[in-house]
């Protein structure tokens, strides 16, 4: 990949790019950070599902996420049982749900990277 800065290309040679900032890259996992927004904004929403007629906070994100541990390893451990390998993306076609979001911690979980495709994007654009 290629970084345009100040007029001159660089070559991105890390997983992140970071300008100077007064404020620090955070080095922290999904799990670290569903935990960090619970305990500061517990009662804020995390997550709302129109159509499956549910809403989440951060606080009931990160109980629900703790509570289903043993899915989300048992899902990662499919998906590496799949033939996926560390560091592999994992495309997901899908509507907001709250199954993407599972899918979402376990494909963190079995180190994968995981990559949202709009819903609105066609098929044949994808094969």
């Amino acid at each position: 990949m290629t970084l345009f800065k100040d007029g001159a290309s660089q070559r991105l040679t890390q997983s992140y790019y970071h300008q100077p900032s007064s404020e620090p890259l955070l080095s922290l996992t999904l799990g670290e950070v569903l935990e960090r927004a619970a305990s500061l904004a517990g009662d804020k929403i995390a997550h709302i599902s129109h159509y499956q007629g549910i809403k989440k906070t951060y606080s009931e994100m990160e109980t629900e996420v703790s509570q289903c541990h043993r899915s989300s390893t048992l899902l990662a451990a499919g998906l590496l049982s799949l033939g996926f390998e560390r560091g592999d993306r994992l495309a997901l076609w899908s509507p907001n749900s709250y199954q993407w979001i599972m899918i979402m911690f376990a494909a963190a979980k079995a180190g994968l990277v995981l990559v949202g495709v709009p819903c609105v994007t066609a098929y044949f654009t994808l094969v």
